[in-house]
């Protein structure tokens, strides 16, 4: 699953045409870009035509149809399902020159917001609550979030619905990227710590600008020992969400599955 754009030659419907869909097709209206990174954009959309809620689960991703190509792009919705009902929601969108939706949703920032619309439709499984919930109920106390790189995207949809919902569990998130100027979301992570009493480690692996970032900082890249501390401190009883590029996402799957996590309690999502 493409988490923001790919430049991948399959194509986003090709890489999950397994996954649960929504059955219908909702028309949304660009209604403001932030600028995230150098390449990254987060865009808003309200829903339109008509009017109405945006259901979804934290953590989903959506099909998103634009006039530049009959392929749907798929792009994270970044916000969080209280907001949705309200009509609203927000994406985060990686610059991929050969990905035409993504392309599309790079044009001038004048030619799209308040005069163009795109179709969407919400997908994945990647979900809190998860897909098995039922089962797993009264056995989680803890979420652990393991994220790399633009895999933090569908951690602030889980973190915002988490601190929504006001869910008594201890919250922690391990998020590694190359450096400080690449890191998404960093004042919301700081407001996170502040806020909702989540444990942040940083790990900046190719620099060390790191002066005034939020959590804990460690410049280097992580490693099987920062996740068995994640593990040391509730194997049993803690979510564990982990989204990032492929060879991340199976390193800390695999090694989570190792060291004795219950294989229903650890979610992955890649991508490419």
């Amino acid at each position: 699953m493409a988490t923001a754009a790919s430049d991948a030659p399959t194509s986003h419907e090709q890489r999950t045409v397994q996954e649960p869909r929504a059955p219908a097709m909702q028309n949304a209206l660009i209604t403001g870009i932030t600028q995230a990174t150098q390449d990254v954009r987060l865009i808003d959309f309200t829903i339109q035509n008509p009017p109405g809620p945006f259901k979804f689960k934290a953590g989903q991703w959506v099909d998103t149809f634009t006039p530049a190509s009959e392929q749907a792009g798929g792009f994270t919705i970044v916000s969080t399902p209280a907001q949705g009902l309200q009509g609203t929601f927000r994406l985060a969108v990686q610059k991929a020159e050969r990905n035409p939706p993504a392309k599309w949703l790079w044009r001038p920032v004048d030619q799209l917001v308040n005069k163009q619309t795109v179709e969407v439709r919400v997908g994945g499984q990647f979900t809190f609550p998860p897909v098995n919930f039922r089962r797993l109920a009264g056995q989680v106390r803890g979420i652990t979030l393991i994220a790399g790189g633009i895999g933090a995207n569908p951690m602030m949809s889980i973190l915002g619905a988490l601190r929504d919902a006001k869910a008594p569990l201890r919250v922690t998130m391990l998020y590694g990227f190359k450096s400080a100027d690449m890191a998404l979301y960093l004042d919301d992570l700081d407001k996170f710590v502040k806020e909702s009493d989540l444990k942040l480690r940083l790990f900046s692996s190719q620099s060390a600008d790191t002066e005034g970032l939020p959590g804990a900082i460690y410049e280097r890249r992580m490693t099987e020992e920062d996740l068995a501390k994640a593990v040391s401190e509730g194997k049993e009883d803690t979510l564990f969400y982990v989204c990032g590029p492929a060879k991340m996402t199976d390193w800390a799957q695999e090694f989570l599955l190792k060291e004795g996590v219950p294989k229903d309690m650890v979610q992955t999502e890649r991508w490419w």
